[in-house]
């Protein structure tokens, strides 16, 4: 930018030595412009505070995430034009931005953009809303913030890590059926129990209707005066079965 000085000092002297005043203030503006974009361009960036902020970094599908962004400019300078370029997973939905580009430079990563005009010590807070459409774990970050000067041209650039996480869980569903008696895991009681291995003595109970006579205990029975039967351990233990879907493309 030292060619905008150079040219606004040069104007402004012609201007003052000829008598000419617009010239003068032609040179005396275009000085201040270049010593701005210098400043600008020295400072800015570095006095830039940008942050992200999930409302919770784990959800279930169907979940509502709150997303917050907020910037802050920390300095006496206003700044015109400044803009941030959060990255995202692809698959991340936000509802005030349903359309996100795709990044040039990294592979499968969205572009969530942001514009700000910041006068001096001016704090910005957006909120958006994620749905949590799509299982599985989406990444944020790195952020490149970009600042501009009146003609838009870049004068300052930075890129910040800005590292974060969402996990999106698979939601639990309960086993349902409309024939609740061939249904696998239900309410209703077995009507009779696993293999029972006869090696495996636990103890006697009451007598129950269907038992075979073979397993009525006579000796535990003339004791006691009540007719109770053998009861034996599981000859296997009991099975649990886990359905987890694990596709991760449609």
């Amino acid at each position: 930018m030292s060619g905008w000085l150079a040219l606004g000092a040069f104007e402004a002297a012609i201007g003052a030595l000829l008598g000419i005043p617009g010239l003068l203030i032609v040179g005396t503006l275009t000085a201040g412009f270049g010593a701005l974009t210098r400043i600008w361009r020295r400072g800015s960036a570095g006095k830039l505070t940008y942050s992200r902020r999930l409302g919770s970094e784990r959800a279930v599908v169907g979940d509502i995430v709150p997303l917050e962004i907020a910037i802050w400019n920390q300095q006496t300078l206003p700044l015109p034009w400044v803009s941030a370029d959060d990255l995202v997973a692809e698959g991340i939905t936000i509802r005030e931005r349903p359309e996100l580009d795709l990044d040039d430079e990294a592979l499968f990563r969205r572009v969530l953009r942001n514009a700000w005009t910041l006068s001096w010590y001016e704090r910005v807070v957006r909120r958006f809303t994620i749905d949590a459409s799509r299982r599985g774990a989406y990444p944020f970050g790195p952020v490149r913030i970009s600042v501009r000067d009146l003609l838009g041209r870049v004068v300052a650039r930075e890129t910040r890590e800005a590292p974060g996480t969402l996990v999106v869980a698979p939601r639990t569903l309960g086993v349902r059926t409309t024939e609740p008696v061939s249904a696998p895991i239900g309410d209703r009681r077995a009507t009779s129990g696993l293999a029972h291995d006869p090696a495996l003595f636990s103890g006697v109970r009451p007598f129950q209707p269907g038992d075979p006579l073979r397993r009525v205990h006579w000796r535990a029975t003339a004791r006691s005066g009540i007719t109770v039967s053998r009861r034996y351990e599981p000859a296997r233990a009991r099975e649990v079965v886990i359905a987890m879907d694990v596709q991760t493309m449609d």
